[in-house]
Formats: structure tokens, C-alpha cells, sequence
């Protein structure tokens, strides 16, 4: 992972609660921002900060300071959308409500609100050892998130190569399934 850095962000205000799922069944909060952590100075890269509370409890935020460019690099994407399309905060995800149940689901992904369980299982599980690796190669490499590709489609004008690290959930049966799996991304 890139560099370790150690700080202490500012306090801002902020507010306990959050709103009902709703008629998307989307889980959200309508808090403010606990604390501001500048990044402005830090380098391209994948960082895991660890939120301490007074009563000692930790939570975890994958953090992603995106590269200037990608042109000439391998592109680590930390898959953002996906986190958010797995994160059961509130009780629903894109795949099941309350009880797993398919009909309750979620509709729509939030990203107004916290991540469920430690906060980092999916980049922990899925991304960490990849950025660790390819960090440890020396590659040149540029870090982009699903979200940064979907709002600019060229930013991968010149790459690489790219990575996409994410869940697998179903099974395909011979080669010939897991070469269109492959080919379809």
C-alpha cells in the first residue's frame, strides 16, 4: 500500500442519525462530516484509514488519492461502486434486504453512508494484496476508482494495463465459459 502516514484530522461538526431506507430501500445518513483529513500533499495511491473513537472502538475507510494520469501505467481501480453495491449499513444491498430476502432489496446505492461491519472487508478482501504486489514489482502505476472511470470513459486513454479486482459470485462451468466471463470483464 502506499506510503503510511500518521495525523490527526480536524474535527467538524456533525450529527447522529441517519434516514429510513425509503421507497428505494437505500439506507442513508444525514450526517455531517465528523472530521476533514487534506490530502492534498499525499501521493497517488491506496490507503486504509483507521477511525478511532473515544470509546475505543475502530472503523476502517479505503481511501483512494487518484493519480494525475494513467498514460504508461499498470491502473489499480479500487471498485468503489462495487463496496458500495455489497454494503449491507442499514440492513439492504443491491441483492438482498432484510431476512436476504431478494424482493426487500435496495434499489439505489448511497454513498451517504458509512460501510458496514470493519468498513474495508471488501478492499481488504478483493484489492490489498494486489496493490501490495504490484507496489513490492516497482510498476509504474496510476490509481483510479470505478467511479473516476465512469465519470471520464478516456481516462484509460494510453494504460498498460488494467486491474479489476472484484467478487465473484457465480460459478461458470468449462473453459469456454470462463474465456466469454473473461472477455465480457
Amino acid at each position: 500500500m502506499a506510503r503510511r502516514r500518521r495525523g490527526r484530522g480536524r474535527p467538524a461538526a456533525s450529527a447522529r442519525g441517519g434516514k429510513p431506507a425509503g421507497p428505494a430501500n437505500t439506507g442513508q445518513t444525514d450526517w455531517g462530516p465528523a472530521t476533514q483529513v487534506p490530502t492534498d500533499d499525499w501521493p497517488a495511491g491506496a490507503y486504509l484509514l483507521r477511525l478511532d473513537a473515544d470509546s475505543g472502538a475502530q472503523r476502517y475507510v479505503p481511501l483512494t488519492a487518484r493519480s494525475a494520469g494513467t498514460a504508461g501505467r499498470v491502473v489499480l481501480k479500487s471498485a468503489v461502486a462495487t463496496w458500495q453495491a455489497y454494503n449491507t449499513w442499514g440492513g439492504y444491498d443491491l441483492y438482498a434486504g432484510p431476512g436476504d430476502s431478494y424482493d426487500s432489496r435496495s434499489l439505489a446505492v448511497s454513498l451517504d453512508r458509512p460501510y458496514d461491519r470493519n468498513g474495508a472487508d471488501m478492499f481488504l478482501t478483493y484489492e490489498r494484496n494486489v496493490v501490495k504486489l504490484a507496489e513490492r514489482m516497482g510498476l509504474p502505476l496510476a490509481y483510479v476508482t470505478s467511479m473516476d472511470i465512469a465519470a471520464e470513459p478516456d481516462l484509460l486513454d494510453g494504460e498498460l494495463a488494467a486491474t479489476a479486482t472484484l467478487p465473484i459470485t457465480r460459478t461458470l462451468a468449462g473453459p469456454a465459459s470462463s474465456t466469454r466471463a473473461r472477455c465480457a470483464g
